[in-house]
């Protein structure tokens, strides 16, 4: 008679080294069209140290709107390395206004193999407003 049984291997999960996410917007308020740098820092949470060539993603939503949306507007990659310029960790986006209002932006990194993504709404989720006047720049 042949038995046979079922063995089941179960791997140790890899503890994720948990991150922080800032963010900032250029310019907080102006005239439409107005340009809006978002830039901000991925670092290792409690810690100055960078994580770099990780995709941010950014969101942005009318202030007056319940919730961002699910889609973001765009994404970045952070600096791999430090220059004279930037430090490692450093992202940055563009995005033009075009509609009178006020904005609040949005910053995710989701997390990978070796990093947490950024938890909630303490780190994960900043938000930074824009305001924006009714005023378009006269054409010439």
């Amino acid at each position: 008679m042949v038995k046979s049984g079922t063995v089941t291997v179960k791997a140790n999960p890899v503890a994720l080294i948990p991150t922080s996410l800032s963010i900032e917007t250029s310019l907080t308020s102006g005239t439409i069209p107005l340009t809006v740098k978002i830039s901000g820092m991925l670092t290792e949470a409690g810690t100055p140290n960078g994580i770099g060539g990780r995709t941010i993603y950014i969101y942005r939503k009318k202030s007056s709107d319940p919730s961002f949306p699910s889609t973001p507007l765009g994404s970045t990659v952070t600096q791999s390395y430090s220059t004279e310029l930037y430090d490692k960790g450093y992202y940055a986006y563009t995005d033009t206004l075009t509609t009178e209002g006020s904005y609040d932006y949005q910053a995710e990194f989701r997390g990978d193999s070796t990093y947490a993504g950024c938890p909630g709404s303490e780190s994960a989720e900043r938000t930074e407003d824009v305001h924006l006047a009714a005023q378009r720049y006269a054409e010439r």
